[in-house]
């Protein structure tokens, strides 16, 4: 199918001229995200429209009915700890970069908000970390940026505050923090200090701020995530946790009898060995690693650890403790006056586990990570690091952006992303903010927030800094413009994946084929009690025998057709004629909406799809963006941006020659500042036609180079140019005088033929009529 671009005449005059961004990734300040700004997207003060809620619709809104979507950034614990006048700043700068949420990542990790004098116990607070805390909070509000707020994340025990064998637990207690009296009793003393305390800045205690939009009990944390450790607990905890066990078990089956006959296989295999009985409490706990789908009937049912019967009650056992903690825990924050939705963040492909936390809590959150590192054994977080370095297009398997979104919506909840990042050094993340954002809007999220924001680099990029990266920081501003506006309108179908108890609690991989589905259709899990009442195009048993034939044929009805190929994810209509297209074998993204055309991938082959579009360029993005609201044709404030790569001088990215993982790349080298994109001169430039009547020459921006980064903000009569390669010959149609600012704060005038110039050194951007 032909793409034909609808775009915008370049001829456009309309009076104002916005604020201009400083975006030289390599200046000692930080950079904006584009030359727009972007802070339209972001009315100031946040609270505004009142305390944030979760509606019967599955979807955030603010007190006054209006719907509330947030696009934000994680500013890590160890960058916190800034000076006033750099937290003022960046608060401003993410504004500008239509960014309206932030998540203070993990401040009870080590050294942060729990040190304190006495290093005995973790009770305290550090009174200068918390200020700095509350700082950000308050030029948060200030600027229209709303606060998620976090609970327990890295906290570590200690002895002196009254918890047996505290060093033992590592880091957040995991699993222990969800079923131990006294660590919860820990956690509600912590929530308390956290809520109830006055910020000076905004002159009010987070609970009664409606700025604070969101509350996350726990992160990455439960009884399923650390399955693999529940047979090798510490003491005392483990006889607690066997305890726990058998009374669920008695209070489930009522006997030792009742229990060794359900698990008894149809052919008199038994579960439960001659040894093990409810009454002398001493029934085995299962070893609840992850199993799948392929090997689990290869398992010997009559494994004390690992038998079928065993852990499938596992993991309805875990369910039910979590649920009580969740139950606990959201009781005690509405007590206190919590009025904000609350969450914790668990497994997304553990559905059980999700599900605990959609049955209890507010909204469903969790993370995705396109190339996270892999260590050595026993080296976390320990050079070297080594890396997939696949592109994200072309790969749509259930581990992919779309399904892990669907695979977090339980029907009548929220969804929140509220950790995501292409991670570098993969060298294909250019296509990754554009992914997120137009799939986010397809399948009706509520909030994305990339991880993170960092001031430690010292200048270079760094594996999960978006802060200088312009390949991800730099199409910033235009993804929160897609997604906070939803130019990507909601998929109209509507696919459910329905969840009996069996499916539930059958322990396997649950992330199956079906989940692709979210290429195509908004994908939601429901109890199999709620099924068919939605009004979805298509009802599924969420766990088929065969998920890949069910997934043909699943799409076979959607499509109205006979084709079955489950990797057919090309184009998909979209409503009111906006297109979102993702062909996976050849790596191409694209988005054709009213407000927002991006093209992304492997631009060589995109072929004749959009005449309007060509480029030396092998791998990046293009993206035109509305800025005023109307359509890209009528629009007489715009933004047009392509990003390609982006590495540190001297990084050393290499296929991996090593023992460890073979069939990967190791970082064996970070590099040093300064950043560079490649861009180079080039006789055969970057052509955007701005198509609909014509693709006359005289209509067509080109960029005389290949690679690199540039964009152009077209603002009434004034045109703003910005490219990270001087030298390069740019053709501005209709541009007939210019000046160039310079990074000196200097202005120089611009020499132009028939609308082309030269791009000169040292200059921030140019601006031409």
């Amino acid at each position: 199918m032909r793409c034909w671009i609808v775009l915008f005449s370049l001829l456009a005059a309309a009076p104002g001229v916005a604020r201009v961004g400083m975006v030289d990734v390599n200046q000692p300040q930080y950079p904006d995200s584009s030359l727009a700004d972007f802070s339209f997207l972001v009315p100031a003060p946040a609270g505004a429209h009142g305390f944030v809620t979760a509606g019967a619709d599955g979807h955030f809104h603010f007190a006054d009915g209006q719907r509330a979507r947030f696009w934000g950034v994680n500013i890590s614990s160890a960058s916190i700890p800034q000076a006033d006048t750099e937290i003022d700043a960046a608060v401003e700068r993410l504004r500008r970069s239509g960014v309206n949420m932030l998540r203070l990542e993990a401040p009870d990790n080590v050294g942060m908000l729990l040190d304190t004098a006495d290093k005995t116990s973790s009770r305290a607070l550090n009174p200068d970390y918390l200020r700095k805390m509350q700082r950000w909070m308050g030029a948060a509000k200030k600027n229209g940026l709303y606060t998620y707020l976090q609970l327990l994340d890295f906290r570590t025990f200690k002895d002196g505050d009254g918890v047996p064998n505290a060093a033992a637990l590592g880091r957040a207690a995991k699993p222990y923090a969800f079923f131990d009296p006294r660590l919860i009793e820990l956690q509600k003393e912590y929530a308390r200090q956290i809520l109830e305390t006055v910020n000076p800045f905004t002159g009010m205690k987070p609970i009664d701020d409606p700025a604070v939009a969101v509350v996350e009990l726990a992160n990455e944390h439960g009884l399923f995530i650390k399955g693999d450790l529940w047979r090798t607990l510490a003491p005392p905890y483990d006889k607690q946790f066997q305890i726990m066990w058998n009374a669920w078990l008695l209070k489930r089956y009522g006997s030792t009898a009742a229990l060794d006959k359900a698990w008894t296989s149809p052919d008199g295999k038994h579960a439960l060995s001659e040894s093990e009985s409810l009454e002398a409490v001493n029934v085995e706990v299962p070893d609840m690693s992850s199993m799948d789908r392929v090997n689990r009937p290869k398992t010997d049912w009559t494994s004390v650890t690992r038998s079928p019967a065993r852990v499938d009650d596992g993991a309805h056992f875990a369910y039910d403790v979590q649920r009580a903690y969740f139950r606990d825990m959201k009781g005690f924050l509405r007590g206190l006056g919590v009025k904000v939705p609350i969450t914790a963040v668990v497994t997304s492909w553990v559905a059980p586990d999700t599900k605990s936390v959609a049955d209890e809590l507010d909204f469903v959150a969790e993370n995705w990570y396109w190339d996270h590192p892999s260590f050595e054994p026993k080296r976390e977080w320990m050079a070297p690091f080594y890396y997939n370095n696949k592109d994200a297009l072309a790969n749509t398997g259930a581990w992919s952006a779309a399904p892990i979104m669907a695979a977090l919506k339980w029907k009548g909840k929220p969804v929140v992303i509220r950790e995501w990042a292409a991670v570098w050094p993969n060298e294909y993340r250019a296509s990754s903010v554009p992914l997120v954002a137009a799939y986010g809007a397809f399948q009706d999220v509520d909030a994305f927030l990339a991880f993170g924001y960092q001031f430690n680099n010292n200048g270079r990029l760094a594996d999960f800094a978006f802060e200088r990266d312009p390949v991800r920081w730099g199409l910033m501003g235009l993804g929160a413009a897609l997604f906070l506006r939803a130019d990507v309108e909601p998929a109209k179908d509507l696919v459910e994946l329905s969840y009996d108890d069996k499916a539930l609690f059958t322990w396997q991989d649950y992330l199956n084929s079906l989940y692709r589905l979210a290429y195509v259709a908004r994908v939601q899990s429901v109890a199999s009690g709620d099924a068919g009442k939605s009004g979805a195009a298509l009802t599924l048993d969420a766990q088929p025998a065969n998920p890949p034939d069910a997934l043909k044929a699943a799409l076979a009805k959607l499509r109205n057709d006979d084709r079955k190929a489950d990797d057919d994810l090309t184009l998909v209509g979209v409503n009111q004629g906006t297109i979102l297209g993702l062909d996976s074998k050849k790596g191409v993204f694209s988005v054709v909406a009213q407000r927002s055309v991006i093209v992304a991938g492997r631009l060589a082959d995109l072929g004749d799809a959009f005449p309007g579009f060509s480029t030396p360029t092998k791998y990046g993005a293009l993206w035109a963006e509305s800025l005023d609201g109307k359509r890209l044709d009528d629009s007489e404030h715009y933004l047009v941006k392509m990003v390609s790569g982006a590495k540190n001088t001297g990084e050393e990215f290499v296929p991996s020659s090593g023992q460890y993982y073979p069939d990967k790349f190791a970082l064996k080298d970070l590099g040093a500042k300064p950043i560079t994109a490649n861009g180079k001169a080039s006789a055969v430039p970057t052509r955007f036609a701005f198509v609909g009547a014509t693709l006359a020459r005289s209509n067509v921006l080109e960029v005389g180079m290949v690679n690199g980064t540039w964009e152009l903000e077209r603002d009434g009569d004034v045109t703003r140019f910005s490219c990270d390669t001087p030298g390069v010959t740019v053709k501005i149609p209709t541009a007939a005088s210019g000046v160039a600012h310079l990074l000196s704060g200097q202005t120089a005038a611009l020499s132009l033929l028939n609308g082309a110039f030269t791009y000169p050194k040292d200059a921030a951007y140019v601006e031409v009529r």
